[in-house]
């Protein structure tokens, strides 16, 4: 694997300003020999996306990074496994903070995703996800959006000043659990969905209660 940055100031990195094609990006990894790699305390703006992972991207850990202001995607993983995303600030992205599609074992932990204009978290097609102790504020569109996603967890994270703070559309055996949910047009919106467990959650000022279609 790699390292791309470092704890030490003199080992980050500034990847910022790029013009991109279809196939470039902030950090750009694609197909299966990109494993077990460290991405760690990097700068990550005005790009059209920050960062991508494609293809068989397993067992990366992607943590401590600053990716702000890209015209896409903040991070985008699609078809990776094994992968933990943990304590990035993630804000001010034209489209999601996160996206993630097609992709499994994903942790998505302790990280500050703010202000994007679409989603926070972005989950489509995907299974057996984590998605815990994040603030997830001030997104124009949801704080965590999946689809088609079964079999995931969404614990102990703070959604707040979202659209809705959860949404949900055809995704099953999914765990609601120990949120705060505050501040939000609409708290958690699910259609098409059966046998999710929404437990243990504070509901506290949201415009609109939990909505189940």
């Amino acid at each position: 694997g790699n390292i791309i940055g470092g704890e030490p100031p003199g080992e980050r990195n500034i990847i910022s300003g790029n013009d991109l094609s279809d196939t470039e990006t902030g950090i750009f990894f694609c197909l299966s020999n990109n494993s077990n790699n460290f991405i760690l305390n990097n700068n990550i703006s005005n790009n059209r996306d920050g960062l991508r992972l494609h293809y068989s991207n397993n067992n990366n850990i992607i943590s401590g990074n600053i990716i702000n202001s890209n015209l896409q995607q903040g991070l985008f993983l699609a078809r990776c496994n094994n992968n933990a995303i943990m304590n990035n600030m993630l804000y001010s992205n034209i489209w999601n903070g996160v996206y993630i599609e097609s992709s499994h074992n994903i942790n998505i932990s302790n990280n500050l995703i703010n202000s994007n204009q679409q989603q926070g978290a972005k989950i489509w097609n995907s299974t057996n996800n984590t998605i815990s102790n994040n603030t997830i504020i001030s997104n124009k569109e949801n704080g965590i959006d999946l689809f088609l996603s079964d079999f995931n967890t969404i614990s102990t994270n703070d959604l707040r000043f979202n659209f809705r703070g959860i949404n949900l559309i055809e995704s099953n055996n999914v765990g609601i659990i120990k949120n705060i949910m505050q501040d939000n047009i609409e708290s958690v919106y699910q259609k098409f969905c059966k046998s999710n467990t929404i437990g243990y959650n504070n509901f506290i000022n949201n415009q609109k209660d939990p909505t189940f279609k």
